[in-house]
């Protein structure tokens, strides 16, 4: 299994508890450990290219982590699994074993969405921020957001997890989903001038002047979407695409994560993945 990344520690100033964090939804396994440290939380962050094999060093990977945090599997306050959308047999994977710690160890789980994990990310871009995940046969899962003109969300509902995606929700223009590189260019394209602006309550008010809206693409695959989107089969969407380089998003689940278990948001026993379409065997079947 491939490194993409070692381990890096960041910081913030919030304590708690230690939570373990997972997403394997696309070739990079990420994993993070975060707890309090003498300087506030710290993060002990993994990520790997996979290559779409994680149940080859998933759990191994968890206990290097948890081995290099100092504690064990039961010192866990929570645990957090990225639900998707991505790769069927990844999703499948991590959420299966993510469950099973939870049941044997009686640890709180909860889901996150990789979209909003990686808007949540980018939220002060400035930009409207077009987030990518590689669907196979030449499409997408992609969901859009316009932080243009939008405000930071004030405190203290930066810190409410249900009012983080209530305003994620407001700065949406492009809904998750299964799209083709030239729907998501339609899209961008029909979007980036005469965008509504966004001031800090979330409401939308007609701009008087076309303006020009920065696009970014960010996410795994936002490069090759950027790419397909300029290619001579699709054509330029119009706008000049600025990609963002591949970062983790597995700390952004974990601080949404963390918000909602303190909030006592707790994932059903029932819920799975999110896939946003079919898998190929309840499409041939």
């Amino acid at each position: 299994m491939a490194r993409k990344n070692n381990q890096s520690i960041s910081s913030e100033t919030e304590d708690g508890g230690a939570f373990l964090s997972l997403d394997a939804g696309t070739e990079y396994l990420q994993l993070c450990l975060s707890m309090p440290g003498s300087r506030g939380r710290i993060r002990h962050i993994r990520v790997l290219d996979a290559g779409l094999r994680h149940v080859e060093g998933m759990m191994p990977e968890i206990e290097k982590l948890l081995s290099l945090g100092g504690i064990s599997p039961g010192e866990l306050d929570g645990l957090i699994t990225g639900r998707g959308p991505g790769s069927f047999t990844g999703l499948r994977i991590a959420m299966a074993a993510m469950k099973g710690l939870s049941s044997a160890l009686n640890i709180p789980l909860i889901s996150i969405s990789a979209l909003d994990a990686i808007a949540w990310k980018y939220r002060h871009s400035r930009a409207m921020l077009t987030a990518a995940i590689d669907a196979r046969k030449s499409r997408y899962y992609c969901a859009a957001w316009n932080f243009h003109s939008s405000q930071p969300i004030p405190e203290p509902h930066g810190n409410n997890y249900r009012e983080i995606l209530d305003y994620l929700k407001d700065r949406t223009v492009v809904k998750a989903a299964d799209l083709l590189p030239g729907e998501v260019g339609i899209r961008l394209n029909e979007l980036r001038h005469n965008e509504p602006s966004l001031n800090t309550g979330g409401k939308r008010e007609s701009s008087p002047e076309p303006v020009s809206v920065p696009i970014i693409l960010g996410g795994p695959h936002g490069a090759s979407l950027a790419a397909a989107l300029n290619s001579p089969e699709v054509g330029s969407s119009g706008a000049i695409l600025h990609v963002l380089p591949f970062d983790e998003w597995v700390s952004s689940m974990d601080e949404l994560g963390r918000l909602a278990l303190a909030s006592g948001i707790r994932d059903p026993e029932s819920l799975g993945p999110e896939y946003l379409r079919s898998s190929e065997a309840e499409i041939h079947r």
